[in-house]
């Protein structure tokens, strides 16, 4: 009976924290997840975390624990956009570029694109971290100038990317 009881428990629990995965939205026309979708979300859930680096600056006190944990909230889905990019095996979500490509020359160009994904990947959840290093700080002992150059270097990755594909 008590396995029976536990295995209930952690199906439950499973059950529970998969419903609250985040997952990457279709916009209200789509039928199907596209590049041009994880794009626009991508740029849609990491504005809000690039304005807050820019008011904490300003004025560390005006950042509240509620924007710092929509923060958190909003990277968890650029991360769900990430990993339905990185597990995709179809055409939608590789850019049309790759298309044009063939042979070794379209196998580097996965490789690569790949390869940045899974990065972005790591550094959302690094840049997410840093956010939620600051939440973790009482409000006057926060300082946003270390944040500000994260931005600056996940700003930059994402320019260098863009610039490949």
């Amino acid at each position: 009976m008590k396995f029976f009881i536990s295995s209930l428990l952690v199906f439950y629990s499973f059950s529970a924290s998969a419903q609250n995965a985040a997952v990457c939205p279709l916009g209200p026309k789509d039928s199907k997840l596209t590049l041009q979708r994880v794009m626009r979300n991508f740029d849609k859930y990491t504005r809000f975390a690039d304005s807050l680096v820019l008011r904490g600056l300003q004025d560390p006190g005006a950042v509240t624990d509620q924007d710092l944990n929509q923060v958190q909230n909003d990277f968890q889905i650029v991360i769900a956009c990430v990993n339905a990019v990185i597990a995709a095996n179809g055409d939608d979500l590789i850019p049309a570029k790759a298309g044009d490509l063939r042979g070794d020359e379209q196998k580097s160009f996965f490789d690569l694109y790949l390869s940045l994904m899974q990065k972005l990947k790591v550094m959302t959840e690094n840049y997410s971290a840093e956010f939620a290093h600051l939440q973790a700080l009482e409000i006057s002992e926060r300082n946003f100038q270390q944040l500000a150059q994260f931005k600056k270097a996940y700003n930059h990755f994402i320019d260098e990317a863009h610039d490949h594909f």
